[in-house]
């Protein structure tokens, strides 16, 4: 998990801003509040349980994942997983704005992640391990 820990994910927000585990994020804090919600998740149908997938088969489960964000409801803004050592390639990702924790724990594990990040009103984004 500790690569988990160490990348930098970076939201697609009108001023972009990158997000870091287990730090606060004014940006993301702000984010929030002009959002009217209180949580987030950052989630990525990118390689399945952390296997290296070609990138039609990776751009295809994210397009499907979204199309299951939108069905429940929610918005969400464009972003990238960065490895700051650049030894595991960027994954595009979300984040999903005003989500529920478990729906969206569910919509990660239905799309074989180990992990997503989450953020509740305190804008310190959590890593919540799936399996």
């Amino acid at each position: 998990m500790a690569a988990y820990n160490a990348t930098d994910f970076h939201v697609f927000a009108g001023s972009p801003f990158v997000i870091n585990i287990g730090k606060f994020s004014m940006q993301l804090e702000s984010l929030h509040n002009a959002a009217g919600v209180s949580s987030s998740a950052i989630i990525t149908a990118y390689n399945p349980y952390s296997e290296q997938r070609g990138s039609d088969f990776n751009e295809r489960a994210q397009m499907k994942m979204c199309e299951s964000i939108k069905q429940l409801g929610y918005k969400w803004i464009d972003g990238e997983g960065k490895d700051p050592t650049g030894n595991w390639p960027g994954e595009r990702c979300v984040l999903v704005l005003g989500c529920q924790l478990a729906e969206i724990k569910t919509l990660g594990e239905t799309f074989e992640q180990n992990a997503i990040v989450w953020a509740d009103s305190k804008a310190v984004p959590t890593l919540e391990v799936l399996r």
